[in-house]
């Protein structure tokens, strides 16, 4: 699969993620296992952003392979602020080295001693941004 394929189908699985919030907490369980499992990652996380984008309250959380409580954090000094203040069309924000140097103030990843982050924006079906305002 070429490296367009393999974005398309990203893109696609965050957008199912997109309708599995709500009732279908279940769907959504099963779906961030097999995103986890799929693009080989350690913590796998859906959050969502507060009004003025200053916190994330997590909705659910996987780490290495069981599920944890999910809790609120500051969006400042994280890798995540970044999907939040990018002003691309179809941000995919990406670090894989040095990510804990790059975000110390991030206590989750520098005690996980995180290697990688990746982040994508969910679309609804019809393509808009789920929980972002669009740029």
């Amino acid at each position: 699969m070429d490296d367009s394929e393999s974005r398309v189908r990203r893109q696609e699985a965050l957008t199912m993620l997109a309708g599995a919030m709500g009732i279908q907490s279940e769907f959504l369980r099963t779906a961030v296992e097999a995103l986890a499992h799929g693009l080989d990652c350690v913590l796998a996380s859906v959050g969502e952003a507060n009004q003025d984008k200053t916190e994330v309250r997590l909705l659910i959380m996987l780490n290495d392979g069981k599920f944890v409580e999910p809790y609120t954090y500051k969006l400042a000094g994280t890798p995540c602020a970044e999907i939040y203040t990018s002003t691309e069309t179809d941000p995919h924000i990406f670090h894989s080295n040095g990510l804990c140097a790059m975000f110390p103030e991030d206590k989750a990843l520098v005690r996980l001693s995180a290697e990688g982050y990746r982040a994508e924006i969910i679309h609804s079906p019809d393509g808009k941004r789920i929980g972002l305002n669009s740029p």
